[in-house]
């Protein structure tokens, strides 16, 4: 029977009451399971957030249960955008930079004079940035040049964006477009977790203050992100909710970082660090045995920490062979 169809109402409301007889000892049941699962983790807020969620879904389903049917369903009214144009930024740090002519441009068209510079005369833009793993507001200033003649003027050129007159500088739109294609980092990802890395670079090299940012602002930031995690881990039927329910079945692993300042926040360096065996296997096909694999392991291991230590993994190697064989450190003599 197709409830979406069906006019009487007395049988809607017939067949919402039989549903909620069947919904109660489910949710007694779940409630048991909730309060088993409580015990274990001991932690009441889980419990009380998956049963709130659960007596909301229950409302709707009734209520939409026993709403008459009224005729063809109509889709529902988008929300009307309040703002058009460019969303403010007001948390990035704004830098001015003046843009300039080349001396060799400085050559008026009209008469091959001099080009001055304008007092006071710009071209004025902003662009959104992206510096190492920091974004900023660019107030772009080109400066304007006249030519003594008054037959021309000229505007130095401006910072490299993505598109002619765009508000994204082109160094971030590839910074983007790596961390997709390259790093394969979700945009939804960079979107809901860069403030734990802005919060981070606060501490800059100094292990006391990242430990005291973490437990403090780092833990407000993963407060609000689990929050978000149990509205979307209800959605069992789709891949999201799936996705959220194992992040909070892993939460404890996850922020372990914020009680631990040496732990980083995730595991890109690890990443790359094995890709470079991975290709090294595609090139030499493998290591034919067992010792060769021994061998391999403590080459890239070796390899690789010499590469995180900034040291030249050539000279490591010459200096850990001769510390090893002192016949080579009397050759080498």
């Amino acid at each position: 029977m197709d409830l979406r169809r069906e006019t009487d109402i007395e049988h809607l409301r017939r067949v919402a009451l039989a549903q909620q007889i069947q919904i109660a000892p489910l949710l007694r049941v779940l409630q048991s399971k909730c309060e088993e699962l409580e015990s274990l983790k001991g932690n009441p807020e889980e419990l009380q957030q998956t049963l709130a969620l659960i007596e909301t879904l229950t409302k709707q389903k009734t209520a939409a249960a026993e709403a008459p049917a009224s005729g063809p369903k109509k889709k529902a009214d988008r929300k009307k955008r309040e703002k058009f144009g460019s969303t403010e930024q007001p948390k990035l740090p704004h830098v001015e930079t003046v843009f300039e002519l080349d001396m060799a441009d400085r050559t008026c068209l009209s008469c091959g004079g001099a080009l001055e510079p304008m007092a006071g005369q710009f071209e004025d833009s902003e662009l959104i940035d992206f510096v190492e793993i920091s974004y900023r507001i660019v107030k772009a200033k080109q400066q304007k040049y006249v030519c003594r003649c008054g037959g021309c003027v000229e505007t130095a050129p401006g910072p490299e964006r993505v598109i002619r007159g765009g508000r994204y500088s082109l160094s971030l739109a590839i910074k983007i477009a790596l961390d997709k294609y390259l790093d394969h980092i979700p945009l939804a990802r960079q979107e809901r977790i860069s403030e734990i890395y802005d919060i981070d670079d606060k501490a800059g090299a100094d292990l006391d203050k990242r430990a005291d940012l973490r437990r403090t602002e780092s833990k407000e930031v993963l407060a609000k992100l689990k929050t978000w995690l149990w509205s979307q881990a209800v959605l069992k039927t789709l891949s999201i909710g799936k996705a959220a329910a194992y992040v909070i079945a892993n939460w404890d692993r996850l922020i372990r970082f914020a009680d631990n300042p040496l732990i980083p926040l995730d595991n890109n360096g690890t990443e790359r660090g094995i890709r470079g065996p991975v290709v090294g296997r595609k090139n030499h096909y493998g290591s034919k045995s067992r010792r060769g694999t021994e061998v391999a392991a403590i080459f890239y291991t070796l390899v690789e920490t010499t590469k995180l230590h900034d040291a030249d993994p050539a000279k490591y190697l010459l200096e850990a062979v001769r510390a090893a064989d002192p016949w080579q450190m009397l050759a080498a003599d």
